[in-house]
């Protein structure tokens, strides 16, 4: 499931006939990421000390970002629209010394990139809180030098507080969650926010999704837990509670349905994560093609960027990116993510 939802971030982004949204892709992603680390924190001993924890995250996600940023800020060299270029253009080393320098520190720490998605520049030149993305003004979102990267930021910040959730008890983990979908209902119907950047890109509301995967491990795959036992059901409730909580301000957008194909695919797409995963556990053609997932995700747009340069638009070009998307995840996985993964394991062992 990781890697088709990679695929369809990047499909969408190609301009193909449209499938499943990004945005929607990205939600299940995050209850895909809370249901593992919920698993990896009970079942593995050596993740019980935070630092531990912390150190292997941080490897899992860094080395391949800092890659792929590095070949990214040398393509900007060539692509006026880019991240860097934009921050030149903005003149933001002169005029807000103090943004430029917390811009310079969330592209290579990635915490802090979807605050950007909350800010934006006045017609003055100032810096400016930007509720919604329609507001007027001009939008900080393009300074990201690899744009899906802000919603590694939310997984960041999952990651620093996961060691402590994972010691809470169920029902505490699911009065939380109910209480991250209240307060995405309130910013949609009590202070007007429904929309993007609030809808899908405010971590506290995100917060529902990867604490619904924690439940999912909780109340279905832990040692004892059944498919079909009340864990079941409750987790079946909560996910559906959870995306209509989403699908009622319309995911972020104005004039979408509660009752659409974006709700239902998102209802199967997180109801089937503890399903899928205990059919697929010990398959490892599934774990392998998993792994591309990262990587793909990461380097779409760099590639498409590229392609941008030397390849005329159309349909070739569109097929052709996706091809070389996959082409130059599965070479970062082999050459950079295993690798790493390798030196991981031996950091487990030692320790």
């Amino acid at each position: 499931m990781r890697f088709l939802l990679a695929l369809s971030v990047a499909w969408t982004h190609a301009g193909l006939p449209k499938g499943l949204s990004g945005d929607l892709c990205v939600t299940v992603f995050f209850a895909i990421s809370g249901f593992y680390m919920a698993m990896v924190l009970a079942e593995r001993r050596a993740y019980g000390e935070v630092r531990t924890f912390y150190k292997q995250r941080l490897l899992r996600l860094f080395p391949t970002y800092w890659v792929l940023l590095a070949l990214s800020v040398l393509l900007g060299i060539w692509l006026p629209s880019h991240g860097w270029r934009f921050a030149l253009e903005l003149d933001l080393p002169t005029a807000h010394p103090w943004l430029f320098l917390g811009w310079i520190l969330s592209q290579a720490l990635i915490l802090c990139q979807d605050v950007l998605l909350f800010f934006g520049l006045d017609a003055q030149g100032m810096l400016a809180f930007r509720p919604l993305e329609a507001a007027p003004g001009t939008a900080l979102t393009s300074l990201n030098i690899i744009p899906p990267a802000w919603s590694l930021s939310l997984e960041l910040m999952f990651y620093l507080v996961v060691p402590f959730l994972a010691r809470w008890s169920t029902r505490r983990l699911a009065v939380l969650m109910g209480a991250s979908i209240l307060l995405r209902l309130a910013l949609a119907f009590g202070a007007d926010l429904g929309q993007d950047p609030w809808a899908t890109r405010f971590f506290p509301s995100e917060l529902s999704f990867f604490l619904l995967g924690m439940l999912a491990f909780r109340w279905v795959c832990a040692p004892g837990a059944s498919l079909l036992s009340a864990g079941g059901l409750l987790y079946l409730g909560a996910v559906a509670a959870a995306v209509a909580s989403l699908a009622a301000n319309g995911f972020g957008h104005v004039n979408a349905k509660l009752l659409s194909p974006a709700a239902a695919a998102t209802l199967l797409l997180t109801a089937a994560i503890p399903w899928l995963f205990r059919l697929t556990r010990s398959a490892r053609w599934d774990r392998a093609i998993g792994e591309y997932s990262y990587p793909l995700y990461l380097c779409h747009v760099f590639v498409f960027q590229l392609f941008a340069l030397i390849m005329a638009p159309g349909a070739s070009r569109n097929v052709a990116m996706i091809v070389a998307a996959i082409g130059i995840a599965v070479l970062l996985t082999h050459s950079i993510d295993k690798p790493v993964d390798r030196y991981r394991h031996r950091l487990m062992k030692a320790g």
